[in-house]
Formats: C-alpha cells, structure tokens, sequence
C-alpha cells in the first residue's frame, strides 16, 4: 500500500533524513511513527499511574460528610 506525502516540506524533511542516515524513506518514516506511538504509550502510563494514585489517596481519606444519599429511603 502506498503512502502519499501531499506536503513538500514534509518529503523534503524525509528524504534529507534518509539520505543524512543512509536509510530509506519508509525505514525513516517508520521509526518516527514508531518513536511518536512510543511516546503516546509512556505518556498514557504515566498518566495513568497519576490518576491511580489520586484515587488511591482519595479513597483513603475519611468520609465527612455525614449527610444521607436519599437511597437508603424505602
């Protein structure tokens, strides 16, 4: 399946690196694909270890709030 680069600058920016790194353009654009989704996947992780551990620390403080839900009406 082919791949078509609509952007000048953008080919240009691939082919110097290709040609800088003695690589083809697909090797080039391949490891920056996969550098980026490397990037989203370590983001996404360290996101949600924050988030755990926000709730980890919320679920670990005392209720205050003493007032009914109104569920355990009949």
């Amino acid at each position: 399946m082919a791949l078509s680069i609509r952007s000048p600058s953008v080919e240009k920016k691939a082919r110097e690196l290709a040609i800088q790194t003695g690589r083809t353009m697909t090797q080039v654009i391949a490891e920056a694909l996969d550098s980026t989704r490397k990037g989203q996947d370590e983001a996404q992780q360290r996101l949600h270890e924050r988030l755990s551990a926000l709730a980890e620390h919320c679920a670990s403080l005392p209720d205050l709030d003493t007032r009914s839900t109104g569920l355990d009406r009949p």
